[in-house]
């Protein structure tokens, strides 16, 4: 055998041991992206529901504020006096 046999042997375990670093990287990438894309997703989901709930507390201290304000109006007597007419 001559030094060009051995070469060629030798290329051949090489090139493979570099193609499965290379699909190695390639899915270890994808799998990045696809955990990236699922992050972002949960993200906006979760700034969505923030805002809805941000938007139901302030209709809800809206609401106190008219329940305060309609508990003082029972609360206070009356200022006029309805004279009943007969």
């Amino acid at each position: 055998m001559d030094i060009f046999n051995w070469i060629a042997l030798g290329i051949a375990p090489i090139t493979s041991l570099m193609t499965w670093f290379a699909a190695r990287r390639v899915r270890n990438n994808s799998t990045l992206q696809s955990l990236q894309s699922t992050i972002d997703m949960l993200i906006d989901k979760n700034t969505e529901l923030y805002n809805k709930i941000v938007d139901q507390a302030m209709e809800m201290a809206e609401m106190k504020m008219e329940l305060i304000a309609l508990r003082k109006q029972i609360k206070s007597p009356p200022t006029k006096k309805i004279k009943r007419q007969l």
